[in-house]
């Protein structure tokens, strides 16, 4: 049912001790479709999703948005800056969602930030 949980999610614990989180299959849809509307996908879009699929930016953000959008996903099986900058050349994308660490990874491979 939909509002069954459809998956367990395991909080990091930044702020607190960490927790599990059910989510249901409509807010996972509900999330995820937002996110497509306000960045305004489709089906066109591609993504280069580098997040874990067991962090909710991985599943909801790159995953499901592109997908409820029509668009498609490039799943990475992890994150280095010099594969991410090859891939931006050879699979084209159009957008990528990433924690400020991985922007900052990415900057600095690029050479578009002090290292100090």
């Amino acid at each position: 049912a939909a509002d069954d949980a459809a998956l367990l999610l395991r909080t990091s614990g930044t702020t607190a001790r960490p927790k599990v989180v059910p989510l249901t299959p409509r807010g996972l849809h509900a999330g995820a479709v937002s996110i497509g509307r306000g960045i305004e996908l489709t089906e066109e879009d591609v993504c280069v999703n580098v997040m874990p699929l067991d962090h909710i930016g991985g599943i909801s953000c790159s995953l499901l948005a592109s997908l409820f959008a029509g668009g498609s996903v490039f799943c990475a099986s992890g994150f280095d800056p010099a594969q991410f900058v090859e891939w931006l050349s050879s699979l084209g994308p159009t957008w990528y969602y990433a924690v400020p660490t991985i922007h900052k990874a990415v900057a600095l491979y690029a050479g578009g930030l002090p290292s100090g």
